[in-house]
């Protein structure tokens, strides 16, 4: 599957490879893997603990909408644009990466490379 198929019927489950922690609200996810950080917000974070692989993207949504008062087609689009982001970049299991987001030749992890607080090579995103 790739990321533009997701739909309103796709159930997103966190990948096992994506590490998160999540700070004041606000998810912080590691891919050890490719040695990237991607932060959420608070609505963000909220979806995204929702993904357990049972909950479909339309049912994650009116959830969310409800416990933010907002509205459920806005609120599905949104989590669909999430979900697509995050399949891109590898973090949602069972879907494939986008082949535009690999790594540059020769900067391959290591094995124990995993990058550090203030590490140059922890690329961030901000979702």
């Amino acid at each position: 599957m790739h990321a533009g198929d997701i739909d309103e019927s796709y159930p997103p489950r966190r990948s096992p490879a994506a590490h998160t922690e999540v700070l004041d609200g606000e998810a912080v996810i590691l891919d050890a893997q490719r040695r990237r950080l991607h932060r959420l917000n608070t609505t963000a974070t909220a979806a995204w603990e929702a993904f357990d692989g049972r909950s479909t993207v339309s049912e994650v949504a009116a959830d969310l909408a409800q416990r933010y008062g907002e509205d459920v087609e806005t609120t599905t689009r949104d989590v669909l644009v999430l979900c697509r982001s995050l399949a891109a970049e590898g973090l949602l299991d069972g879907v494939e990466r986008e082949t535009g987001a690999e790594l540059p030749a020769g900067d391959e992890p290591q094995p124990g490379d995993e990058p550090q607080p203030g590490d140059e090579r922890a690329g961030e995103q901000r979702r």
